[in-house]
């Protein structure tokens, strides 16, 4: 039987989809030398394969060198990530905290120094409400959802999300680690979104956080602070019971 000929470009889009497994595994960014150590390809192939990687979001060009997976690539992976019993459990408490609320709600995971929304469920009691839009990302060091979950993370990691932030933003960033730790959870006021405030709080063993998040005009701080005690007691029953 004579042998099947490859599709046109098919060796492309597998060195393409090589480069990408590499970038898309490491949580830290991974340099140009060590794609071509790890792909065996020539410095000029694994280059044209990371531009047009990066014009398609699929990899980022990390700020202190390296690459780092994209927001295309990091939605395609939450697009699919519902579909897994260990987020989908979390689903009915989204919902109910979202009805208590009467907010959205939704879950976070960290992904490099990004806090990615995987999961949610929006309120239907207001025809204003924060709309999901699964596989956002939002900076780790910024708004709620991604500073409560710094602080289920081992401290030499924080150090590192932190290495080239400006000193002000380290310390604020770990005034506010120290608050979650003694109040349980953590307010934002537009930090990533105009006019949304967000109160979150972490789940204990993981790199995920559950926030609940509206327009500022109705989800104010005293809200958010009335319905705090609450939010914990549900999460915590809740937790408990996946667990």
């Amino acid at each position: 039987m004579p042998e099947t000929p490859r599709a046109e470009g098919a060796d492309t889009a597998r060195r393409a989809l090589r480069v990408l497994e590499i970038v898309g595994a490491s949580s830290d960014p991974v340099m140009l030398d060590e794609l071509i150590r790890r792909t065996g390809y020539s410095k000029s192939m694994v280059y044209r394969l990371l531009r047009v990687l990066q014009d398609e979001s699929y990899i980022d060009h990390a700020k202190g060198g390296g690459y780092l997976g994209g927001s295309k690539l990091f939605a395609l992976a939450a697009s699919a990530l519902p579909n897994f019993d260990t987020h989908t459990a979390y689903l009915p408490m989204l919902q109910q905290i979202a009805s208590e609320a009467g907010e959205t709600c939704t879950l976070h995971r960290r992904i490099g120094d990004q806090a990615m929304l995987i999961l949610g469920a929006e309120s239907t009691l207001h025809p204003l409400r924060r709309v999901l839009t699964i596989g956002e990302l939002t900076p780790v060091t910024r708004g709620s959802s991604g500073l409560a979950i710094l602080v289920s993370l081992a401290d030499d990691l924080v150090d590192q999300l932190l290495a080239n932030k400006p000193v002000d933003d380290v310390e604020r960033v770990r005034q506010e680690i120290r608050q979650i730790r003694q109040d349980g959870f953590v307010l934002s006021f537009e930090a990533n979104h105009p006019g949304l405030h967000g109160l979150a709080a972490p789940l204990p063993g993981t790199e995920m956080s559950v926030s609940v998040s509206g327009p500022g005009s109705r989800w104010t701080k005293q809200k958010m602070l009335d319905f705090a005690p609450r939010f914990l007691a549900t999460l915590a029953e809740r937790t408990a019971a996946i667990k």
